[in-house]
């Protein structure tokens, strides 16, 4: 352990993490951020200048705090060495899947044509259904591996297509996960249902209501807007029907979360378009999508990257003032407040099992009954020990070495699987869509950060 004393004489064995950041905040402040750890101390240019030189005489600025967190660091030590410092601190193992969410992809059929859909491939004109007995199989298979869960509740999503249109299994899976519960079989499960609300009717609302079932349903605004891309199959818009959908679900005391995907049609007016469904439909949840499937190198969708990030900070600071739960830009800012690295964006690395109608197994929806997972429920594969969905654990920025000079590293969690593989046929590419949009939000947590605390400040001393 190094003595507070001996610090200014250890200088030379010392050297700045290679995980650090010096950002401007206004004329006279900074903020020094180690981005794998996520620390943040603001200071002055002076010290930033002294800590860039490792000046440490009278212990101004506060050597051995920035010793301790690891702004400093011993001079043998490598990118890699504090990476696995962090690994081990944090318990975090990247070499076995957990699974605690179940995608159950009922049918394939969807009677929307929406244009931006990652999974048109999977929906088609002559969809296929899941029958009550691959659903009743695909439930056993869910419930070996929920047994193994602690200290979290499993999810099981019900999604399509348009899960609505196979209302018997849908309610299939409903009763028989809520009988297993009141037996003592199970813990307790959230059942959510993906749904465009198309479908819905005031003996499914009930139902929903009575089996305490959670409801996201997608729009993406006003009439214009939505149906700019979200149409039935036969070209018509779908605005009416939705809207219709989700007071029907506010009367039965079902708030839905609203799932807005952001569009080139849309991402200019969120600002507009949040409140006005804050006080349209009385949520107290939303979902912002980011686009996915896009080709990277087009100019449009690299536009959309950026407009996304300044776009749903907005928003951020809209449904802060509200209230509102806001899922996207809250998994980034959970990880930057409590320090804890955000390992994962989405949980088909290694948290999540998706099945189709037929038994195909897979990890993100998009790739079931793909090359890359020669998997189906009738051969009970044991998917924690298949290397292919081990691969996919590792699929994140902390054990990618083109991540560590990003100021996002640590709060990023790498960005869409099926967008890198997408467009560099690897799941361990980049998503450049994700990048721009991670750091943007990165640097504006540390800017509001800055803000919230010197108005603090300013508060305390009045």
């Amino acid at each position: 352990m190094l003595h507070v004393l001996s610090l200014i004489d250890m200088a030379e064995k010392l050297k700045l993490s290679p995980f650090l950041f010096f950002l401007k905040l206004d004329k006279e402040s900074y903020v020094v951020y180690n981005s794998l750890l996520i620390k943040k101390f603001f200071c002055n240019k002076d010290t930033v200048n002294k800590i860039k030189k490792l000046d440490l005489e009278n212990d101004k600025p506060p050597s051995n705090y920035l010793y301790q967190e690891r702004f400093l660091i011993d001079l043998d030590l490598q990118e890699k060495d504090e990476v696995e410092l962090l690994l081990k601190k944090e318990n975090i193992n990247f070499k076995q899947p957990f699974f605690k969410i179940f995608y159950v992809i009922v049918t394939t059929g969807c009677n929307f044509r929406c244009k931006y859909c990652y999974l048109s491939s999977l929906v088609s004109y002559t969809p296929r259904i899941m029958n009550k007995e691959t659903a009743g199989r695909a439930l056993e298979y869910f419930y070996r591996y929920i047994s193994k869960v602690k200290d979290e509740i499993p999810k099981l999503v019900i999604y399509g297509g348009e899960p609505l249109l196979n209302q018997e299994v849908v309610k299939f899976l409903v009763y028989d996960i809520r009988k297993n519960i009141a037996s003592g079989r199970l813990p307790f499960i959230n059942i959510i249902l993906i749904t465009n609300g198309s479908l819905l009717t005031e003996e499914i609302a009930e139902f929903l209501k009575l089996n305490q079932v959670l409801v996201a349903i997608s729009l993406d605004g006003p009439k214009e807007i939505n149906n700019a891309n979200r149409l039935y199959a036969n070209g018509a818009g779908t605005y009416d029907n939705t809207v219709s959908a989700i007071n029907l679900l506010n009367k039965y005391g079902l708030k839905p979360t609203i799932s807005c995907t952001i569009n080139s049609e849309n991402v200019s007016k969120l600002k507009k378009i949040i409140p006005w469904m804050i006080k349209k439909f009385n949520i107290d949840s939303l979902g912002l999508n980011l686009f996915a499937g896009g080709d990277c190198s087009n100019k449009v969708i690299k536009k959309l990257s950026s407009n996304s990030a300044r776009e749903i900070i907005k928003v951020f600071e809209i449904c802060r003032k509200y209230g509102i739960y806001e899922d996207t830009i809250l998994r980034q800012i959970k990880s930057f407040v409590n320090e804890k690295p955000n390992i994962y964006y989405c949980a088909a690395t290694g948290r999540e099992i998706s099945i189709d109608p037929e038994g195909n197994l897979a990890t993100c929806p998009a790739f079931l009954n793909t090359e890359m997972f020669p998997f189906n429920m009738s051969e009970n594969p044991a998917l924690e020990q298949e290397e292919e969905f081990k691969r996919w654990t590792l699929r994140s920025p902390l054990l990618n070495k083109k991540c560590y000079g990003c100021i996002a590293l640590g709060v990023c969690g790498g960005g869409c699987a099926f967008n890198s593989h997408k467009n560099h046929k690897d799941i361990y590419a980049l998503d450049e869509f994700y990048c721009g949009y991670a750091k943007t939000i990165t640097e504006w947590m540390l800017k509001d950060l800055y803000k919230l605390t010197k108005e603090k400040v300013h508060a305390r001393s009045l």
